[in-house]
């Protein structure tokens, strides 16, 4: 009996803490690793939290985000707006030029009262340059395939707090 209360305890814990964050490297070299809970520690040692269940989400925000760049002569007439998935949030700030739009794009996690940040474009690098990095930054995901659901359906990105061009 005592054997059997041990072994139901073992594994409810594996199971009813499983891996909730994935802390991502930012120069996207190591892989990626799991934890429950945040600290300080991991944040300031150039590592990125997303919490694992709203990676489908970024994926899809960040596909409509490339689209954007890549419409490099065609004005996005925002000046800013956000993409939420879960604790993250994308925050996509528009600098017009002569000759089209080029972004600051920064994704921002929010975790026990941590904020890890991540730059995905810079206004100064060239459209091009910024969607490599995204590009980059999907298949890193994408190689940790188990992160992802079987049924994943493409989801349709929602703007938030837009701010646009007057």
């Amino acid at each position: 009996m005592k054997m059997l209360s041990l072994c139901i305890l073992f594994f409810s814990s594996a199971f009813a803490f499983s891996q909730k964050i994935a802390l991502l490297d930012k120069e996207l070299k190591k892989p990626i690793l799991y934890t429950d809970s945040l600290t300080l520690e991991q944040v300031t040692s150039n590592l990125v939290a997303i919490p694992v269940d709203a990676l489908d989400t970024l994926m899809s925000n960040l596909k409509a985000i490339k689209s954007l760049l890549s419409n490099n002569l065609q004005r996005a007439k925002m000046k800013s707006f956000m993409m939420r998935s879960g604790a993250s949030e994308l925050k996509v700030t528009t600098v017009a030029h002569a000759y089209g739009d080029s972004y600051e794009i920064n994704l921002v996690t929010n975790l026990n009262e941590i904020n890890s940040t991540y730059q995905f474009a810079s206004h100064t690098n060239l459209n091009k340059g910024n969607i490599k990095r995204i590009d980059k930054f999907m298949a890193y995901l994408q190689n940790a395939s188990a992160l992802f659901n079987k049924k994943y359906v493409e989801m349709t990105p929602r703007y938030l707090q837009v701010e646009v061009y007057q």
